[in-house]
């Protein structure tokens, strides 16, 4: 099951599309569920299905024709896609979340704590 959702800004300028593909044998009741707000993970822990382990992905890519529109940007344009995956523990995938980001909108980091010496 896919679902695609664009975020706006304070501004209502689109910020990023999300495209969710969730296991359907997972979330058999997952269109009863108001679709606008849901966040896949506390409501896939809510109906008890084991994760194991959480992938995030960066990937650098242009704009397609479809998302260039949906973000209000030109096509060609440099972005960000960050990739979730959440996976069980016999290693298949539950729910790949793709997060396209509109350019020059948003900062990717990770910190790390220093090691005490």
């Amino acid at each position: 099951m896919e679902l695609v959702r664009r975020k706006l800004d304070v501004r209502e300028e689109p910020q990023s599309v999300e495209r969710h593909v969730v296991l359907f044998a997972v979330a058999p009741d997952l269109l009863n569920e108001n679709l606008e707000d849901l966040v896949a993970l506390p409501y896939l822990q809510r109906r008890g299905v084991a994760i194991e382990a959480i992938r995030l992905y960066l990937d650098p890519v242009i704009l397609g024709e479809r998302d260039a529109a949906l973000l209000h940007s030109e096509i060609g344009s440099p972005a960000l896609m960050r990739r979730r995956e959440l996976r069980a523990d016999d290693g298949s995938t539950l729910e790949v979340v793709t997060t396209l980001v509109r350019p020059g909108t948003a900062e990717f980091f990770l910190e790390l704590p220093v090691p005490a010496m």
